[in-house]
């Protein structure tokens, strides 16, 4: 009888696996099947070719005001991953001449003001403000409106206006560096035809070109340095101390990295200035960005150990020595406060009073993300999760897990909060009715002293265990009350 049933068990657990492999083998066909190519989707999912971007180009020569819209926003929709694709066509040569095409933007622009457009995004026009429309129309809102208007009398400097502008906009509103300098350096193509669109992208952008208008500051092209100093006069930032009045915290980390490349070292006073910024991003990149000149701060951060300390700097050390005694003395003094509540923290989770250390560490973190003692936040991080487990509060105990992850550095102690999140996956699942051993298996490897761990893994394999052999057995039976059931119908169909 036992050899019958193992006998069973082995040829059913070998058809499962046939089909199981099967199954696989046309599922895996089925995915690296290649996909139709769809324009459209091109900007959600990934670059645009070069096949596809002329192809929503010809769009742009349709009778139908609709359709040339459609590839507008289409190209508007794109995302970074198609900048190189975009920069290169702008380059591709236009049947019209650069003059002409100049006439078209201005004759719109001019039909516009007739119009008395004013208020196409909202904003009146300023008094005394140059007759640059900048207040009036945006530059998506002015291409899809020559998109609209097609010049019929002059349909070749048209086009090629408009996909030059299309292009132009649909990368300034990506919003990113690496964007914006392909429209900065375009500046002085077509005989400065586009100058002044490109001048009125600038200012649309804000701040957001700033980076990209400072790299292109010293170009040797003229055009390119006009378009750049009117945006920085108009914007009022012609100076380091200006560039650096910025509402984005990214913008300023990104222009203080180009003060530190391209070594403005009329920047460094501005640089000092933000070295005890309370803003650690900002902090840590004036750091690094006074360092990178050397010699040439010296004199800079003399006095501003000076004016900080009080004391004059040993005349011996040297700017990384000047450096390393200003930081800790200023962050000693900025983390006074912090270092308090971390101690009194430590203190609640000694005393196993768990809600309150928590409450204290975020209140830390959530001061200064970045505080350089928060490493010694993790072990209470995983002693409140196992707490929240042996509750019950699996929920609870992951994202203690997760802000412990993120915070710890050490390897070893990576690897046991890697296994108590296993182990809380595990028991999830156990609470879900699911007996799968993966997840308690991957936790016992991570910390093989996990006594937990062990314990819930051998209950979880003897359940799978015998959930596996029931299985089997049904798919058996399964199988043989089919065939006998095929074989009663055709002795049936033969009698009959």
């Amino acid at each position: 009888m036992n050899l019958k049933m193992n006998l069973l068990n082995l040829l059913s657990g070998r058809i499962l696996k046939k089909f199981f492999f099967i199954f696989t083998f046309i599922l895996v066909v089925i995915c690296a099947l290649p996909s139709k190519s769809n324009p459209q989707n091109s900007g959600a999912g990934g670059a645009i070719s070069q096949q596809e971007l002329d192809e929503v180009l010809k769009g742009l020569d349709s009778k139908d005001t609709l359709k040339r819209l459609d590839s507008i926003q289409i190209l508007l929709d794109l995302d970074k991953d198609s900048i190189p694709v975009l920069s290169k066509r702008l380059y591709h040569p236009q049947k019209a001449s650069g003059e002409s095409m100049k006439r078209v933007l201005y004759s719109l622009r001019k039909k516009l003001k007739e119009e008395g457009n004013e208020n196409l995004h909202g904003k009146e026009k300023e008094k005394g403000s140059e007759s640059d429309d900048t207040n009036l129309i945006t530059p998506p809102q002015f291409l899809k409106i020559l998109a609209e208007r097609r010049r019929d009398d002059n349909v070749v400097a048209w086009r090629g206006a408009l996909e030059v502008m299309a292009i132009l906009v649909a990368l300034s509103s990506m919003g990113t560096t690496e964007a914006i300098l392909p429209v900065i350096d375009f500046a002085g193509q077509y005989e400065s035809a586009f100058r002044k669109e490109i001048y009125q992208i600038l200012i649309w952008l804000g701040e957001k070109a700033l980076p990209a208008a400072l790299l292109r500051r010293n170009s040797k092209d003229e055009d390119v340095k006009t378009v750049v100093e009117s945006y920085l006069t108009k914007m009022n930032m012609t100076r380091p101390a200006q560039q650096v009045q910025l509402q984005d915290t990214q913008i300023l980390v990104e222009v203080l990295r180009i003060f530190s490349s391209k070594k403005f070292f009329d920047t460094i006073d501005t640089i000092t200035a933000l070295l005890n910024s309370e803003n650690s991003a900002i902090r840590g990149e004036a750091r690094k960005a006074i360092l990178s000149f050397g010699k040439s701060a010296l004199w800079a951060m003399r006095r501003e150990y000076r004016n900080y300390t009080g004391e004059e700097a040993d005349s011996s050390w040297s700017t990384e020595e000047i450096a390393t005694k200003l930081f800790s003395a200023q962050d000693a003094d900025r983390f006074a406060p912090l270092d308090s509540k971390l101690k009194q923290g430590l203190e609640f989770q000694h005393r196993k009073k768990f809600d309150e250390m928590e409450k204290v560490f975020k209140e830390i973190l959530a001061i200064d993300p970045m505080y350089p003692k928060k490493g010694e936040m993790v072990q209470g991080y995983i002693e409140s999760a196992k707490k929240n487990i042996d509750r019950d509060d699996i929920e609870h105990a992951v994202s203690l897990l997760k802000i412990a992850s993120r915070l710890n550095t050490n390897e070893e102690v990576s690897k046991k909060i890697m296994a108590l999140y296993y182990y809380c996956e595990a028991l999830r699942e156990l609470g879900d009715g699911i007996a799968d051993p993966e997840l308690m298996r991957e936790a016992v490897r991570l910390d093989p002293d996990f006594k937990d761990a062990k314990i819930q893994l051998k209950k979880i394999e003897n359940v799978y265990r015998s959930r596996k052999i029931k299985g089997y057995r049904i798919v058996t039976v399964g199988g043989i009350g089919l065939g006998a059931l095929i074989l009663l119908v055709l002795i049936v169909v033969k009698k009959w």
